[in-house]
């Protein structure tokens, strides 16, 4: 039987409506090359559109609104992904749950199935009136807006503001997106509370059918039968809440990883920056939305981990005395196999119970917090450039001429000495020819090749029946993905490190007196010693991740991962996945320490130039009372303190995005390698691995942080540098433009990952802190095996 022709689940029957309107019955089977293909397409195109204005309006409340739209978009796109495959399990489920229901009899178990049915479709209704209003909210509120708009913003290819016609065209295509996300939001929502709450009703109407045999009847034959009928039902119920683990396992991981970052956004653009009543009306409903999608989910999560431990106590409120020996037998066994707790996983890591609905929340505080801690700073807001001051009669040639670029190509320049191993990493990878747009030639090849391994990774996890497999497996996939995504990030940016070479020249033609020299080579040496301390240390982690496989007693590989073939029974298909492994685990290595050594070095050189030109400030008026003279070197002065704010804002838009993916990362990746640590690891050689590991992923965050920290430091210490020097004996003039200096220097310079997080200390600290919740999760389990396959319970023979 087809599932598109189904519609008799009366449980779910606005769910799979839903999903054929969707056109998500069609594709689950296999019905690629039809309408439902064209729909998806168009309904998630403007995911891609979101991407491409973010955090790219002036106005911060249209950035935060853009914010939340996209990555809820993003994660519907991967959860509706994620149910087409599976949905073709309903088929089973709808036999399971009508042959429970052939087994309700009596009364009691009748009434109970009504009030369950009744409830069901009131939890339904509450999720399809909760997205109508949203959907009303999201497709009309901007009619309420002075100029023209559209429901929210997102990037076109024309300008739809000087064209009526192309106006109503991305009107109606937005409007049509709305009610698609809709449709697709409500199924894939709703549909994990209500089957949870299924199941947990089908459990409590099995304890009621086993409590009452014996009491109704004398006959023991049949009393054997009726208990005998029951474990066949607690069967069922086991099949069932496996067929529901594997069919919202993955999506429900999605959505949790979201819901703290989404409600956090949300409610800070509510307290900060929503004024009118349309928006602040939009923000709770959207609020209320998402919380809906988690809390009933974790709720019900908990009732089916209460039922089925109450099931355990079922047998024994049975007339069990009166039966006989076989009855009491079945009635151990029966016993017996309830003791094992029935906890459902979110993608094989986290428990669905109301437990981890309050780490959600925790979470979204603490993000919310570490956007709110910035004394003024507009994390949503595009960060203006600190204004320049003119000089007419003295700036002859300003700073922007300087450092105007030129046509020298960065693939030549190696005289960058402090990221110089950097480069030539990006040079070896072929980073530096893909940023000047050399799409077809050897790095793009090498690039494929290697990050091939990525979806390789993503197809294996949690397939493998070894806990330990399954963690070592899910953390080089998640740290495969974000080394895809952070070396995309960076091509777009490699070209900047021009303009970057040539301030920080100008700024070290300035470096003059034995105490800048002696900083200066100070700053030289730890940089490199920075650069050693990255290398060193990726190096070991290759070693490790790629020899570790020799000392296994069979034929292994050093990464886990899916292929096409069986290499275990061709040695030439051996020989080459191994080559495979070892070229792509090289290179990601590779990628690995240049986007991760950059930022730490190049945050550590900001800082340094700052306080030499803190000496240089500090200075003035000491050596010369030549007041003219005086005058220009503070005037100069001032002029590299532009330099160092157009070097940052460089900065700012080179790292900024990478960083923010280290950051979401960093915390779910230092919990899974601390459990794996903790609870699985045995072997010498493993243990080594984590250790190098957990290093090297510590090391990608807190040098990043501290330098972060160092850098708001340095232009703090800027402020009081001019009041250092000799001003007391200068001219007016000089006075005037020492104020200028220090009410310019006033303003934080704190760096943002992403426009949302800062670049600091507090950042790292936070990280830890996640990394521990989410420690706390996994390791809440009563004795379940998180990382292994949940097995069926043994079917018991009669």
């Amino acid at each position: 039987m087809k599932l598109s022709k189904i519609s008799g689940i009366d449980y779910f029957r606005c769910q799979l409506l839903a999903w054929r309107i969707c056109g998500a019955l069609h594709l689950s089977e296999r019905n690629f090359c039809s309408w439902a293909t064209v729909a998806c397409i168009v309904m998630f195109l403007p995911g891609p559109m979101l991407l491409g204005v973010l955090f790219s309006h002036e106005d911060p409340l249209e950035t935060n609104y853009n914010f939340c739209t996209t990555i809820t978009t993003m994660s519907n796109f991967v959860k509706f992904s994620l149910y087409v495959t599976q949905l073709t399990k309903l088929l089973d489920i709808q036999k399971l749950i009508a042959k429970l229901d052939a087994r309700v009899s009596g009364k009691d178990q009748i009434l109970r199935r009504e009030n369950m049915s009744n409830h069901i479709q009131r939890i339904s209704q509450l999720f399809l009136i909760t997205y109508a209003i949203l959907s009303i909210c999201s497709g009309v509120l901007f009619i309420f807006e002075r100029e023209r708009s559209l429901p929210f913003p997102m990037w076109f290819p024309f300008d739809w503001k000087k064209s009526n016609i192309a106006y109503f065209g991305d009107l109606v295509f937005q409007e049509i997106a709305i009610l698609s996300q809709a449709l697709q939001n409500y199924p894939g929502d709703s549909f994990p509370p209500v089957a949870l709450y299924l199941v947990s009703e089908q459990c409590q109407l099995l304890i009621l059918r086993i409590s009452k045999i014996g009491y109704g009847s004398g006959n023991l034959k049949k009393n054997e039968q009726d208990l005998v009928n029951c474990i066949e039902d607690q069967n069922s119920l086991y099949s069932i809440l496996e067929l529901i683990h594997t069919m919202i396992s993955l999506p429900m991981m999605i959505q949790f990883l979201v819901i703290g970052v989404n409600i956090a956004v949300v409610l800070f653009g509510l307290i900060f920056y929503v004024n009118t009543l349309s928006d602040r009306l939009f923000y709770v409903c959207f609020l209320l939305a998402i919380t809906l999608q988690t809390y009933p989910l974790c709720y019900y999560g908990s009732k089916v981990q209460e039922s089925f431990e109450e099931l355990h106590y079922a047998v024994f409120c049975s007339n069990w005395v009166d039966q006989s020996a076989t009855y009491r037998g079945y009635m151990l066994i029966l016993s017996e196999r309830t003791k094992r707790q029935q906890i459902l996983l979110a993608g094989n890591l986290v428990p669905i119970h109301l437990s981890t609905f309050v780490a959600c929340c925790k979470g979204a505080y603490s993000f919310f917090t570490l956007m709110a801690d910035r004394d003024g700073q507009g994390f949503f807001s595009k960060r203006d450039h600190p204004a320049q001051v003119s000089f007419p009669a003295i700036c002859k040639n300003s700073v922007s001429e300087r450092t105007k670029p030129d046509r020298m190509e960065l693939t030549k320049i190696l005289e960058i000495d402090y990221f110089r191993y950097q480069l030539i990493v990006w040079r070896i990878c072929g980073a530096l020819d893909l940023c000047k747009g050399n799409f077809w030639s050897w790095a793009m090849g090498l690039n494929i090749f290697t990050f091939l391994q990525t979806p390789m990774l993503l197809k294996a996890v949690f397939s493998f029946e070894d806990p330990m497999d399954n963690i070592f497996n899910f953390t080089l996939a998640i740290t495969s993905l974000s080394t895809l995504l952070k070396f995309l990030m960076y091509l777009s940016q490699l070209t900047k490190l021009v303009d970057v070479r040539r301030i920080i020249k100008h700024l070290e033609s300035r470096v003059s007196g034995e105490d800048q020299v002696l900083r200066h080579r100070k700053m030289s040496r730890h940089l490199q010693r920075l650069t050693m301390i990255f290398l060193v240390t990726y190096v070991i982690v290759f070693v490790n991740s790629s020899g570790s496989f020799l000392f296994k007693s069979e034929r292994s590989l050093p990464l886990l991962m899916w292929f096409p073939f069986d290499w275990k029974k061709s040695l030439a298909a051996y020989i080459g996945a191994l080559i495979f492994q070892l070229v792509g685990l090289f290179v990601q290595i590779l990628h690995n320490f240049s986007g991760d050594s950059f930022p730490p070095l190049v945050l550590f050189s900001v800082s340094e130039q700052c306080h030499l030109l803190i000496l240089r400030i500090s200075k003035i008026g000491y050596g010369s009372k030549n007041l003219k003279k005086n005058e220009q070197d503070l005037v100069n002065c001032i002029e590299d303190q532009i330099t160092l704010y157009s070097l940052l804002e460089l900065i700012q838009t080179m790292i900024s995005y990478p960083v923010m993916v280290q950051f979401l990362v960093i915390g779910v990746n230092t919990a899974v390698t601390l459990f794996g640590l903790i609870f699985y690891v045995e072997a010498l050689s493993d243990r080594i691995f984590y250790v190098c590991f957990l290093l090297a992923i510590t090391l990608q965050t807190y040098p990043l942080c501290y330098y972060g920290s160092k850098v708001q430091a340095s232009f703090e210490d800027l402020h009081y540098a001019v009041f250092c020097s000799n001003w007391v004996d200068q001219s007016a003039t000089y006075r005037g433009y020492m104020l200028i200096l220090s009410e310019r220097t006033k303003r934080e310079q704190i760096l943002f990952a992403g426009n949302l997080v800062p670049i600091h200390l507090s950042t790292f600290v936070a990280c830890c802190k996640g990394a521990y919740s989410f420690f706390t999760l996994m390791a809440d389990r009563d004795g379940q095996g998180v990382f292994s396959k949940r097995d069926h319970p043994t079917k018991v023979s009669f």
